[in-house]
């Protein structure tokens, strides 16, 4: 998994092909994510169990998803603060 700012992210996600999608978890340092691809044994995982760190799966085509979960994500982080 890669560590990666959330406009980091969205960048990385406005790339990724609908066929090879980009798993996105939270990260415990704040506005940062983790990203890996979604379709690896490890993402899959992580994805079957319900982990709680997961937002989701995007790819170029759900950009305007990603974005807008990533960002209230990142809104309840500076909320917390």
């Amino acid at each position: 998994m890669a560590i990666t700012s959330i406009t980091q992210a969205l960048e990385r996600i406005a790339l990724a092909d609908t066929s090879s999608p980009l798993a996105v978890f939270t990260c415990k340092w704040p506005c940062l994510v983790k990203t890996a691809f979604a379709n690896t044994l490890m993402s899959q995982s992580y994805i079957q169990q319900g982990d709680s760190s997961y937002l989701g799966c995007f790819h170029r085509e759900s950009l305007p998803e990603a974005r807008r979960r990533l960002v209230a994500y990142e809104k309840t982080l500076a909320d917390a603060a």
